[in-house]
């Protein structure tokens, strides 16, 4: 009976692993899909035919963007789950009326009664699946290392942590009491929530250096990429924080001046 039970529950385990396995493979050519269809539009936008003794002239298509992303993110299956989009919110990106002016996001529910007419000629179609395709289709890793130099080039990691984190279009300033966030985009942000609970043992001394990577992936891993990859000395982190150190104690100092001579800074 005991050599049953420990067939059967390894029989669940293969199982569980097949259908993971058949999951992500459904998801990646889900995503498979939708870069096909991307590419094939922008060709298809671009595509010039020549005609004899003339120049050539460009083709003019009807952009099919809004087709795209209604099939990429309403017609793609459950959310939650590996077959599409990992999120209901839905992010829409407006037609800016000049170079200067700022970018305007909407964001609606999967299910929102609200959501934009798909002939809406205000709307950045392409813009808006581009900005949904990194938001719901990619998972997001920081990957923060203390090196050491052991050659002109080369590294050696002593300690490496990593969190998933989160693409967003809008920020929360770190350096104002502020609480409404500000949109960035097209620029996106990765916020660290619990950055001292995660990163707490990443301590760095001198001659060494934090390198920082952000890595973007598929859920079946067949698509990868680094998005961002940058190192810093411990000089410059020393110097940066003896600099806001500097500025807290010279603003204390100017505080309780001000508060002996009865002014309320």
């Amino acid at each position: 009976m005991v050599n049953m039970n420990v067939s059967n529950s390894e029989g669940v385990c293969n199982n569980r692993e097949l259908i993971d396995n058949s999951d992500n493979s459904r998801h990646s050519a889900r995503l498979t899909a939708l870069l096909h269809d991307i590419m094939m539009e922008r060709e298809r936008q671009t595509t010039r035919v020549f005609v004899p003794e003339a120049q050539d002239v460009e083709l003019i298509f009807t952009p099919s963007w809004p087709v795209i992303f209604q099939t990429a993110f309403l017609n793609s299956g459950p959310f939650d789950s590996v077959n599409g989009p990992r999120d209901d919110l839905l992010f829409f990106v407006f037609k800016k009326p000049s170079l200067r002016s700022k970018v305007t996001l909407k964001v609606f529910r999967h299910n929102s009664c609200k959501l934009p007419d798909f002939n809406d000629p205000a709307i950045d179609w392409e813009e808006t699946v581009y900005l949904n395709l990194l938001m719901q289709y990619l998972v997001y890793t920081v990957t923060v290392a203390v090196c050491t130099r052991t050659g002109p080039q080369e590294l050696q990691i002593l300690k490496k942590f990593s969190e998933t984190v989160y693409a967003s279009p809008n920020r929360h300033r770190m350096d104002s009491k502020g609480k409404s966030d500000e949109v960035v985009y097209p620029n996106l942000f990765f916020s660290v929530d619990n950055y001292d609970e995660v990163f707490s043992g990443c301590v760095i001394r001198d001659s060494e250096c934090l390198c920082v990577e952000l890595t973007a992936y598929d859920l079946s891993g067949k698509i990868r990429g680094v998005c961002f990859l940058g190192t810093i000395q411990y000089e410059s982190l020393n110097k940066f924080y003896n600099s806001k150190a500097a500025h807290k104690r010279d603003r204390l100092a100017c505080s309780r001046n001000l508060v002996v001579r009865g002014v309320t800074p």
